[in-house]
């Protein structure tokens, strides 16, 4: 695919490198560096919307996953909350939820 476009190695390697930072991601200042990094990029139209658009699944995912597992510890934390209130103790609770 990327032969018929004409891309020479060092395009081709860029790329991948990008996409594998991508990839390991941690934080917001990996973030801005990598947006930096796309602006300066001296890459054609074509290159720079696909390495966008697998920034924008990574990033996506990203946030998806850390709203499922906040939505895991709010559930635990109201769970606990209603169990405590019924009398159970602590430290059950606690051994039961994970908190």
């Amino acid at each position: 695919m990327w032969a018929q476009r004409g891309w020479k190695a060092e395009e081709k390697r860029d790329i991948l490198q990008a996409v594998e930072y991508l990839i390991h991601l941690t934080d917001e200042d990996y973030t801005r560096q990598i947006v930096e990094y796309v602006e300066n990029l001296k890459i054609d139209k074509e290159a720079r919307e696909m390495y966008e658009s697998v920034f924008e699944r990574v990033y996506k995912e990203r946030g998806r996953q850390e709203g499922r597992r906040e939505g895991r510890q709010e559930e635990k934390i109201e769970i606990a909350g209603k169990f405590l209130a019924d009398g159970i103790s602590p430290e059950i609770v606690a051994r039961n939820t994970g908190l």
